[in-house]
């Protein structure tokens, strides 16, 4: 069973779900493309008389040359039933933004809610409704991040032309590839998953590592003012398993479908795993 979704991160779902869908939805239109639009979550306004608003999802379309839509949404990610009143705040939402229109995204309304909308051409309601654990796939429910820290490190280098080998500090070691200056430790550290062996992630806990990196002198690889020809790394990782937290699983009805499990690892990298599915393209 995955993890539940803390408070933050549901305040927060529908409104990357129906970002996610639209991106989506504009990519596969024709005629449009990254440049022709753009997508913008939690937009501050503000209105002539300097009364502040926020919109959930912004999205402006290049229609034409010199053309350009607006259109809103407000996303209602709510257990109760949306208001008359909160209705008319979105109305003046969509004066206050000159949006061609604005979507209220949501599961429920009251009847007085739903009148205020359909009294606006300029309103329209998406219906939302949250996937049960049951319709999501297995490999999103089972998805999971392999965490890496670093515990010992050794490091030696060849410079090029040399037998000679040096060992590195990393607290003073200067390294750049293709001119680029980075950070040597962070850069070796991310070796440690994609070089081989990786025999090491197949289980969690402490275990030894050894590789080389092998650099042409086309690469342009310096460590320490010095052109580098191989640097040997060695040392123990502690590895742990880190289950996903489903995140996001909606459908907005008529638009599509999302679900997106994210792994947080122990230094705050997060890794994520998104499914989305148009539901113009559901056979």
């Amino acid at each position: 069973m995955p993890n539940l979704p803390t408070s933050q991160q549901k305040g927060n779902a529908l409104e990357n779900a129906v970002r996610a869908i639209e991106t989506a939805v504009l990519r596969q239109s024709p005629g449009y493309d990254e440049k022709t639009f753009r997508i913008e979550t939690k937009k501050r306004i503000k209105t002539k008389d300097g009364v502040p608003h926020e919109i959930d999802v912004w999205v402006t379309v290049e229609i034409a040359a010199g053309y350009i839509a607006t259109y809103i949404f407000e996303c209602k990610n709510w257990k109760g039933k949306v208001k008359k009143d909160q209705v008319s705040v979105f109305a003046d939402k969509i004066v206050a933004a000159k949006a061609q229109k604005g979507f209220l995204v949501a599961e429920k309304l009251t009847r007085g809610a739903l009148a205020r909308l359909k009294s606006d051409d300029r309103m329209e309601l998406l219906s939302t409704r949250e996937l049960a654990l049951e319709e999501l796939s297995e490999g999103l429910k089972r998805f999971y991040g392999v965490c890496c820290y670093i515990l010992e490190t050794h490091c030696e280098f060849n410079p090029h032309k040399t037998s000679k080998k040096e060992v590195v500090d990393f607290e003073t070691a200067k390294f750049s590839v293709g001119g680029q200056e980075t950070d040597l430790k962070k850069y070796l550290e991310e070796w440690t998953v994609k070089a081989p062996p990786k025999t090491y992630l197949t289980t969690e806990g402490i275990h030894p590592f050894e590789f080389s990196l092998t650099f042409s002198a086309d690469e342009r690889a310096i460590l320490n003012e010095h052109p580098v020809e191989q640097i040997k790394f060695s040392g123990k990782v502690r590895v742990t398993w880190v289950p996903g937290v489903i995140v996001t699983r909606f459908e907005v009805v008529s638009r599509g479908r999302v679900a997106e499990s994210v792994v947080t690892c122990p230094d705050g990298t997060t890794v994520a795993m998104q499914e989305l599915l148009l539901l113009s393209e559901k056979g």
